[in-house]
């Protein structure tokens, strides 16, 4: 549609960053010279944060969002993100406890999800996996499991030149309960 959407979250309550949040888009139809509020609101009951978006083959919106537990929550837009159905936590996509920022790519090409975040219950940010999904983010599939060490945040990005799935992630040597990276470590396979 030529739209730019953003997804965000502001906090409604204070308890550090985020924590008691909602989630929101904020949208251009005229290539960023001018901004709207979209959705001003989205994911509840979850609290939802740090939301990723992706553009569905049929011009729908799936945002996908931290939480303050150890599920996350997705939603979905069938008018650009102006409004968002009902959340549903989608099944597999398990994240540490008071959460995680997590990455959200769509292979155009091959129509198929990818999704990347630590994937444990524990309170510690263990185990960078990522999972796809072949039906719009409906149910999600274990695809491989990047690093079993202390991770964090991270970034996927589909090459369409070379057909690889590329991922930035943070990485330390030290496993605690406050995540402080010693590096950003670049990875890739071919999809």
């Amino acid at each position: 549609s030529g739209r730019l959407l953003i997804p965000g979250y502001h906090t409604i309550k204070w308890k550090g960053d985020g924590c008691a949040s909602r989630g929101h888009t904020i949208y251009s139809d005229d290539h960023g010279a001018t901004w709207s509020i979209g959705s001003a609101e989205f994911g509840q009951p979850y609290l939802a944060n740090e939301c990723q978006a992706v553009e569905l083959q049929n011009g729908s919106v799936l945002i996908n969002a931290r939480t303050v537990t150890n599920q996350r929550v997705q939603v979905v837009s069938n008018d650009g993100g102006l409004t968002f159905g009902e959340p549903f936590v989608p099944d597999l996509l398990l994240q540490p406890l008071e959460g995680c920022e997590g990455s959200l790519v769509r292979d155009s090409a091959k129509d198929v999800l990818y999704f990347s975040d630590p994937f444990t219950r524990s309170v510690v940010r263990t185990n960078m996996t990522i999972f796809k999904s072949s039906n719009n983010g409906i149910t999600w599939d274990y695809f491989v499991n990047v690093d079993t060490g202390s991770v964090a945040y991270s970034s996927l990005q589909v090459n369409a030149q070379t057909s690889e799935l590329e991922l930035l992630y943070e990485r330390s040597e030290q496993a605690s309960l406050v995540f402080e990276p010693d590096e950003i470590v670049y990875w890739k396979i071919s999809i």
